[in-house]
């Protein structure tokens, strides 16, 4: 709770109060698996002024949506059965301000998806076990290699839930980018840690 407490004041001293949800870009990528989603996700990221990024594997929390709860939105020491004494301000609050990436969002539950559209509504959250809200805004980038507005249509996916997504980028396969292979594979060479030798001083 104490940890919790100096990050809302660090919230107030930073001037988080001022941010205004309706400001901040809620952001959707769709595409095949290994077209490069999560690689966008980082890249916005680094081109934020806090630079920070977390990325949140939906499918682990399918079969334990509490879990999802406590690492996510955070909990107070002793809240609940066998949590930790130190307890866990969670992911928004400790990346606020950044980048959080929920991977592989088409996987989510149905109370998870109910939980991130409460958190989307005001951006606050409510670490279990903590009485009050705290405005914790961060910039939310999702992707799924689904088919969205079928899991829509058979129920699978809340379509309030995509409507909040005011930014959807779909990312090409592959196969629709072979003219931009060479631009991809230069750049990707240029990466000194992926290719040192490129950067070494003569």
């Amino acid at each position: 709770e104490e940890r919790i407490e100096k990050l809302d004041k660090k919230m107030e001293e930073l001037e988080f109060t001022k941010i205004r949800p309706s400001s901040l870009p809620v952001v959707l990528l769709t595409g095949e698996t290994g077209t490069g989603k999560t690689l966008i996700a980082k890249y916005l990221a680094g081109s934020s002024q806090i630079r920070r990024f977390h990325r949140i594997a939906m499918p682990e929390f399918e079969s334990s949506e509490h879990m999802f709860e406590y690492e996510v939105f955070g909990f107070r020491g002793g809240s609940y059965s066998d949590a930790p004494d130190c307890g866990d301000s969670g992911a928004l609050l400790n990346y606020i301000a950044g980048v959080v990436f929920l991977d592989e969002i088409g996987d989510a539950s149905k109370q998870t998806q109910r939980k991130l559209l409460a958190y989307l509504d005001d951006y606050k959250v409510r670490p279990r076990g903590i009485h009050d809200s705290i405005f914790c805004p961060t910039m939310v980038v999702a992707a799924t290699n689904h088919n969205l507005d079928e899991d829509i249509a058979t129920g699978n996916f809340r379509r309030d839930l995509y409507e909040r997504f005011d930014v959807r980028i779909r990312v090409p396969s592959l196969n629709d980018r072979k003219p931009d292979f060479d631009f991809i594979l230069d750049s990707v060479l240029q990466n000194p840690g992926i290719n040192p030798e490129h950067w070494v001083k003569e």
